[in-house]
């Protein structure tokens, strides 16, 4: 059994469920609107935060493309655009902070089509790396990092072509696998995830609506028994202690 709760806010078009699998009280939380504001519009781009910083990927801004990665600091709230970029314009791309470098993986470019790459980003010294290869390409992929590996959840090529694979990457020892013993159970396409310190817990998108664990130990997936997550497109997630937070996205598709 789940052994929590589901917090589900709706503010217009921002929801934010707050799923609490081990918790037995919900913080007091806020939301605070910053007066500094964003240089562009962005959608579909990738937000991974170092802990003292927080890196802003590819996406669409101001409509278009991007292949730049900018640093936004919380603490004076300013943006800053890196030197390094990304190979091509891209949307959509999984990454996660491994404690020294940020990992990006796969995205869709500007024709359509998708990237297959896994970019490794070195902040500190702004050097920017090539890893060994996504086993086929995919963007739009729920991915955790462990403290070891990171696992990507499926992904999609196109609109309805969907990966059903689970992906481990080693950047210790640059390994890309496919995990034989785990197959995405469900349509994973355009959802989000987050690490609970044990679990990747994985949160449907445009064709799902459900809530999948998964055990990086046994390598296999389990459904728990939730209620009040109704499905997000394109919606983005983070872990706080033991909340998983699901951010925005679009209403599941019928």
């Amino acid at each position: 059994m789940w052994r929590g709760l589901v917090f589900v806010v709706s503010v217009c078009l921002l929801s934010i469920p707050v799923v609490a699998p081990r918790a037995s009280a919900q913080p007091t939380e806020t939301i605070e609107t910053l007066t500094t504001k964003m240089p562009w519009t962005m959608e579909a781009g990738t937000a991974v935060s170092t802990g003292s910083a927080i890196y802003l990927i590819g996406g669409f801004r101001g409509g278009a493309h991007s292949d730049r990665i900018t640093r936004f600091d919380a603490t004076d709230h300013t943006f800053a655009n890196e030197t390094a970029r990304l190979p091509v314009p891209l949307v959509g791309v999984a990454a996660v902070w491994t404690g020294t470098e940020i990992l990006i993986f796969g995205g869709q470019n500007q024709g359509g089509g998708n990237s297959a790459q896994t970019i490794r980003y070195n902040p500190a010294t702004g050097d920017l790396t090539f890893g060994t290869n996504l086993t086929s390409s995919r963007a739009y992929v729920p991915t955790v990092w462990t403290g070891r590996y990171a696992y990507l959840f499926g992904g999609a090529v196109g609109i309805t072509n969907i990966r059903y694979d689970v992906l481990r990457y080693d950047p210790q020892t640059d390994g890309m696998q496919v995990v034989t013993t785990a197959t995405m159970p469900t349509n994973e396409r355009d959802g989000a995830a987050t690490w609970d310190g044990t679990r990747a817990v994985i949160f449907g998108g445009v064709y799902e609506v459900h809530v999948l664990t998964f055990d990086p130990a046994t390598e296999t997936f389990s459904r728990p028994s939730v209620s009040g997550f109704g499905g997000a497109t394109m919606a983005t997630a983070a872990q706080i202690g033991p909340y998983a937070y699901v951010f925005g996205g679009c209403d599941r598709a019928a």
